[in-house]
């Protein structure tokens, strides 16, 4: 997935800032994890993110490649990597995803 970037996005020095990298990020995990829940009843809770930063995340857009690394009863692991132009790491994106009921959300 490509995502643009533009001029609101982006600190004076051209940079995006990194809280909203971190939000888009969870978001970002968020949307891949939707895709191993069994039924309309499931829900997910974000309890850990972590976001890793190597380069700056700048205009014009960058790829992002999302995937789940694990899924069990209670729990969804997933990772996601945001790359620049050139196709080089800016950021890795480690999130675990607590699963719950409709009842326990």
């Amino acid at each position: 997935m490509e995502w643009p970037i533009d001029g609101r996005m982006v600190m004076p020095d051209g940079f995006m800032f990194g809280g909203h990298v971190a939000s888009a990020a969870d978001h970002i995990v968020g949307l891949v994890s939707m895709s191993v829940l069994e039924n309309d009843d499931e829900r997910f809770r974000t309890s850990r993110l972590e976001t890793n930063y190597f380069r700056p995340v700048m205009r014009p857009r960058v790829t992002i490649e999302a995937r789940v690394t694990n899924v069990s009863r209670s729990l969804i692991h997933a990772e996601a990597d945001m790359l620049n132009q050139e196709g080089k790491l800016c950021v890795r994106i480690y999130a675990v995803q607590m699963r719950r009921t409709v009842e326990q959300a």
